[in-house]
């Protein structure tokens, strides 16, 4: 599993029309990847002649990856987003 720390900042702003604080902006940058281990599943692929063996992270969706290719998004104050 490949984990990923994310630090989100909000922007707020007060106008006329809307008196109390509210977002205007959203920024979000990776502070930390912990990158995982060798694939469980490999999957063959195979085009004519050509065959490849690549890891299920970059062929299967998400529920069906393994747990050593599924990615993870954190927020650093705990909690995931």
């Amino acid at each position: 599993m490949s984990i990923h720390l994310v630090a989100v900042q909000h922007q707020l702003h007060n106008c006329p029309s809307e008196q109390e604080p509210h977002p205007w902006s959203t920024t979000r940058t990776v502070v930390q990847t912990i990158s995982g281990r060798p694939c469980l599943n490999p999957v063959t692929i195979r085009s004519g002649d050509v065959v490849a063996v690549v890891a299920c992270g970059r062929h299967d969706p998400a529920n069906r990856q393994c747990g050593n290719c599924r990615t993870i998004i954190t927020h650093p104050f705990g909690g995931l987003t």
